[in-house]
């Protein structure tokens, strides 16, 4: 049984619901935030402590993972307060903002003796699974080239929260803090980026990070891929696309969770 904080009642919520779908596994016994009563709302009558300073849960021996849901900003510090108290962490993303600081969180998790895990959630659900089976059964052959869409809708109630819209508080825009997850699972599927080119563009909103984006990838293979960003659709939408030399892979159109939807494997003829 792993016994977890988790730090923030934002989307701190939704890691509580995964929590609790696995009870054998997890006990989370406080939850951390400012706002007490929106963290007391979230809890209900639970029985989960709420507290309001990140020490009380650094300190508690009787927690055994910290589950950072905190504004990206304070993903870092909060991370490394964390590991060095002795803490397993999970981390939402963007994890960090630099490959520096990447490092800098291996060297205290390597030092520490813990685990630090990123949030990249699109790596798992039956479509992925299906997936990685194509694959190792030598069905797919090589990877030639992907699309990706990452076309949302973020206005003005979006970025009211101070923070979102921002260098400091956000350390990027589309591309880093709704994209990533798109990204993550191109790599994850065909492998390390060789190089890449990109235009970025603040067209739909008054903020500081870009929400428009188009960025081509050559991948270590030779594939070549293409992500298009904006967080000016009429709906959150995400679309990906991988074709390989044996068949293509499409997804749904979900937003969040694209791999949990039904996917369409087509066989590319004359090929099995």
């Amino acid at each position: 049984m792993i016994r977890v904080a988790i730090l923030g009642a934002g989307i701190g919520r939704e890691h509580l619901d995964g929590y609790r779908a696995l009870p054998a596994r997890y006990d989370v016994r406080a939850l951390v935030d400012l706002d007490a009563a929106r963290a007391k709302a979230v809890v209900g009558d639970s029985g989960i402590r709420v507290e309001s300073a990140i020490e009380a849960v650094l300190g508690d021996p009787e927690i055994d993972l910290i589950d950072v849901c905190l504004p990206p900003h304070l993903h870092l510090p909060v991370s490394l307060q964390a590991l060095e108290a002795g803490k397993h962490v999970v981390c939402e993303k963007p994890l960090v903002a630099s490959l520096a600081d990447a490092d800098r969180l291996l060297a205290a998790a390597r030092a520490a003796d813990r685990r630090l895990t990123p949030v990249f959630q699109y790596r798992y659900g039956p479509a992925m699974a299906q997936l990685r089976a194509l694959i190792a059964a030598g069905l797919t052959g090589r990877a030639y080239a992907a699309s990706l869409e990452t076309h949302w809708m973020r206005g003005p109630a979006y970025y009211a929260v101070p923070w979102r819209g921002t260098w400091v508080g956000e350390n990027g825009g589309a591309v880093l803090g709704h994209a990533i997850h798109n990204h993550d699972l191109m790599m994850m599927v065909m492998g390390p980026v060789r190089r890449l080119t990109a235009f970025t563009a603040t067209r739909v909103n008054p903020i500081q990070t870009e929400d428009c984006a188009a960025i081509s990838f050559e991948m270590e293979s030779g594939a070549l891929v293409t992500s298009s960003i904006t967080l000016g659709a009429a709906t959150d939408t995400t679309r990906i696309r991988f074709c390989f030399e044996g068949l293509t892979a499409e997804s749904g159109s979900s937003p969040y969770a694209p791999a949990t939807g039904a996917w369409r494997f087509l066989a590319r003829e004359p090929y099995d």
